[in-house]
């Protein structure tokens, strides 16, 4: 009777073990899986106790303001990203279209929304057909394509400032019941982009071919178109929100949307959408530019050099992609 109870105790504590292994297990699978939110949550938390003004209503339309850009970018990178691509033009989409809708802003505000879309939509075509076309790797095509829109902007303004632009500054500095307009712009446009990859076969098929182009492509989709609209999206969205900013700051600046693009591939990975694709989306990505948004509101508010900030936007984006690993491995394991 001995050795059967102690075989029993035995028994008994191995399950115990277990079922507090599994609990562990889940709370980690837990943690990586909604890493976003907590993250989001305890800079909140962190930013309240750190200032009294963050909590205000001021504060947040101001957060929502600054963030608007790097949101519109970050809609279309999303897309490219999801498809296992990258795009490293949309900040010199962002400042060439900037800079020409300051030259052509006696046009009024549709001329100037025509400019920008051909801008964006130039160089959305070229990436996405080299890229799909000729089958050039995505970073060497819009590394390239980065620095021929960047010295296309300076050629354009001979390195100078456009200023006086005042014709739409609505657009840019206006508000609509207490809310940004740049910001009301980047929330439908999310709300769009959220509808199309849930709720449209255009959306689910985005998806399929990011998570496996091979057997996609064995399915009858079209992999190539949907990874050549993806830049053409992430180029007009990158060339409208160069528009937006002229309307908030009244200049047309060469080097405006300077590193924007690595700000738009934090948030995008932030998010959960990996560079492994077809994983991820668009609630991520907003959940991304936020938290990249409130990074930078706190060290504001706490008189933090831009250069610093640079350092832990960097240490974010790595933390970022540690963090996608660790769930790709988790996932493969299960």
């Amino acid at each position: 009777m001995n050795n059967e109870a102690k075989s029993i105790s035995i028994r008994v504590a191995q399950e115990e073990e277990l079922e507090g292994g599994s609990f562990w297990q889940k709370t980690v699978n837990w943690l990586l899986d909604y890493s976003m939110y907590v993250v989001f949550v305890a800079l909140i938390v962190v930013a309240s106790v750190l200032s009294p003004y963050f909590l205000s209503w001021s504060n947040f339309t101001n957060i929502l303001r600054q963030v608007s850009f790097n949101g519109i970018i970050s809609i279309g990178m999303c897309m490219v990203i999801l498809m296992r691509g990258i795009d490293l033009s949309v900040g010199s989409i962002f400042g060439l279209a900037n800079v020409l809708v300051a030259g052509f802003a006696p046009l009024g505000f549709w001329g100037v929304l025509a400019i920008s879309i051909l801008v964006g939509l130039a160089f959305g075509v070229f990436n996405g057909a080299v890229i799909t076309k000729i089958k050039i790797e995505p970073f060497v095509v819009t590394l390239g394509t980065l620095i021929i829109g960047r010295g296309l902007a300076y050629i354009y303004t001979g390195g100078t400032l456009i200023p006086n632009i005042t014709q739409f500054r609505f657009i840019g500095a206006g508000y609509v019941l207490g809310i940004p307009v740049p910001a009301i712009i980047m929330i439908v446009l999310f709300a769009v982009a959220y509808f199309i990859q849930t709720s449209t076969i255009f959306g689910r098929r985005c998806y399929a071919v990011g998570g496996n182009p091979y057997a996609a492509r064995m399915a009858g989709i079209n992999v190539n178109f949907y990874l050549f609209l993806s830049y053409v999206v992430a180029g007009v969205l990158s060339a409208f929100a160069g528009l937006i900013m002229v309307a908030r700051m009244t200049t047309g600046e060469p080097n405006a949307g300077m590193m924007f693009e690595l700000d738009a591939i934090a948030a995008v990975v932030m998010g959960g959408t990996t560079f492994h694709g077809g994983r991820g989306g668009i609630i991520g990505t907003v959940f991304g530019v936020l938290i990249l948004g409130i990074i930078s509101n706190i060290l504001n508010l706490l008189n933090v050099s831009s250069y610093t900030q640079l350092v832990v936007k960097g240490f974010f984006l790595i933390f970022a992609v540690v963090l996608a690993e660790i769930r790709k491995m988790v996932a493969t394991a299960k």
